[in-house]
């Protein structure tokens, strides 16, 4: 199917057709500015002022992607046509339960920083992109010192799990709890490239992951060293920068009184090695899900990277 005269107008719409086909995914709409922003594997850059000029001439974008109150998105899945109320509904739900989520974490925040050995805090996951629910989880990706990821994991931990605002295990039939703060996510600051956590060259989700990313905790420039070393996602999305410190988290105002040596990292892992789940410890560095070092911990046991790749393959497909 032709789209339009021109290689680079086809580039542009193939590009905006894998936005909108990725974000679809979640139910999520697009602002034109955000399409331009994770604009998927350009072949050339783009301007703002491209993306707008195609979305209000291509004929073929036209026939597969509505437009309403500034948000675009495809207009049939699987076959079906969408409920566009209802992915605006949606989208606009997320952001006002994600500023809540926001400002309970600033709240904990200032624990974060008694901690010498952390040396960045961000929010992750649905909270990065504002789109929480109610009882979703307020992620967080924590980059500590060398020999220190056991014994910040275990201290910034102890008190959520005291007062009941951790997770409920896998293995557990408890009811879930609200607003939750899941630490999944360790690196220690000499492991910061993640390329190599990646599925595979289509894993889009890792790049995207990584981008989107609000820091809330900066010490030592770890955020730029974040930039550098992951560089490679720039290949993905060349639009998408990096993000700053988010505007509700101020600097430290205090030094940390918290310090890691080698023996309390070595007996925090014992302990905690001791209290994993089944789940991760029958995942454990069999593969990018569930990985357990001393400079990594990654307890992703229900990664669903590969199911959005092929959903994402497929339904891209429909349209071209």
């Amino acid at each position: 199917m032709s789209m339009t005269d021109g290689l680079s107008a086809t580039e542009l719409e193939r590009s905006i057709a894998k936005t909108l086909s990725w974000f679809s995914i979640f139910t999520f709409p697009l602002t034109t500015f955000e399409i331009h922003k994770w604009m998927f594997e350009p072949k050339r850059p783009f301007d703002l002022s491209d993306v707008c000029r195609v979305l209000e001439t291509s004929e073929w974008l036209k026939k597969h992607v509505w437009r309403k109150n500034g948000f675009l998105g495809l207009k049939r899945i699987d076959g079906k046509v969408v409920d566009i109320d209802e992915w605006i509904l949606k989208r606009k739900k997320g952001y006002i339960d994600s500023t809540k989520k926001m400002r309970a974490l600033k709240r904990v925040g200032m624990y974060f920083r008694l901690f010498g050995s952390v040396r960045m805090v961000s929010a992750v996951n649905s909270i990065a992109w504002a789109q929480t629910q109610p009882k979703s989880d307020i992620d967080l990706f924590v980059v500590t010192k060398p020999n220190s990821i056991w014994f910040t994991r275990f201290f910034m931990v102890l008190p959520f799990m005291i007062f009941g605002a951790r997770p409920i295990s896998t293995d557990s039939n408890e009811k879930k709890r609200k607003n939750v703060f899941c630490f999944s996510f360790f690196l220690s600051e000499e492991s910061l490239c993640m390329k190599k956590m990646q599925l595979d060259e289509d894993d889009y989700y890792l790049p995207l992951w990584i981008k989107s990313m609000i820091p809330i905790l900066d010490h030592n420039q770890t955020l730029k060293k974040i930039r550098l070393e992951n560089s490679w996602t720039n290949v993905y999305f060349p639009n998408a920068k990096f993000r700053s410190v988010h505007m509700l988290h101020h600097p430290n105002v205090f030094p940390p009184l918290l310090f890691s040596n080698p023996i309390f990292n070595r007996v925090c892992r014992i302990v905690q090695e001791r209290r994993f789940p089944v789940s991760i410890r029958s995942l454990a560095n069999k593969d990018t899900r569930v990985i357990i070092s001393d400079s990594v911990l990654k307890f992703h046991d229900g990664d669903r990277r590969a199911v959005f790749r092929d959903e994402f393959k497929k339904r891209y497909a429909s349209l071209v």
